[in-house]
């Protein structure tokens, strides 16, 4: 479930800066630095999500803390995205993060009780 959990995030966060790039061409940004950092930022989250997602599916017990820690650094973003008027991304980029955050607390917590 977290290796799904992690694509999908993964997939939103490519969409974002998808989403940024389309902005800076056609010149809607009202802040083109900003944009762009923010983009550079979301990419390298999603390069992450999806090397700890290719980890979860391996069965490697390496991307518990990473995978968790990486959602929690999402939330920041999901908070800006909700300040800056963008609800619907905000939105989406917050339920993934907590979504991702539970879902790598839970395979942590069921690998340990089996290894117990």
């Amino acid at each position: 479930m977290a290796a799904v959990v992690s694509l999908l995030e993964a997939l939103g966060l490519v969409a974002a800066v998808v989403w940024y790039v389309l902005e800076l061409v056609m010149a809607r940004s009202s802040s083109p630095p900003v944009a762009l950092g923010s983009a550079a930022l979301l990419l390298v989250f999603a390069v992450a999500l999806v090397v700890g997602a290719k980890l979860w599916w391996t069965g490697s017990s390496s991307p518990k803390v990473p995978t968790f820690v990486w959602n929690l650094l999402l939330l920041p973003v999901a908070w800006t995205f909700l300040r800056t008027g963008e609800p619907l991304l905000g939105s989406v980029v917050g339920l993934l993060a907590l979504a991702g955050a539970a879902a790598s607390a839970v395979a942590a917590a069921s690998e340990d009780e089996d290894g117990a």
